[in-house]
């Protein structure tokens, strides 16, 4: 599934109009459009951070849905945000984790 794709289903499970998203994220409704519709692909890290509070989302998994994390983070298999957010959540834990066994092999 497509970026834009994700977001116009998104915006649909939300229950809202394109006018408003585009509102929300402070841009014009065919930017916005352009953007649903696979013409423009967003990767800049504020403008991403204004879509994800327009589309009421996480920055993990807008960010996923925009090609911006590295390649090894993605699944082949179309997955749900909550289980993209889900395995966000359990690698951030690990990585705690990890560095709190660093910090007190190195005391």
């Amino acid at each position: 599934m497509t970026l834009g794709e994700r977001l116009r289903k998104r915006r649909a499970q939300l229950g809202i109009e394109a006018k408003v998203v585009a509102e929300r994220a402070g841009i014009s409704p065919q930017y916005l459009s352009d953007i649903e519709h696979d013409q423009r692909r967003p990767t800049d890290e504020t403008f991403l951070k204004r879509l994800t509070l327009a589309y009421d989302l996480s920055d993990l998994v807008l960010w996923y849905y925009a090609g911006v994390l590295p390649k090894s983070m993605y699944h082949p298999e179309d997955v749900s945000d909550e289980a993209i957010f889900g395995a966000f959540i359990a690698f951030d834990e690990r990585l705690w984790e990890i560095a709190r066994h660093a910090h007190e092999v190195t005391r």
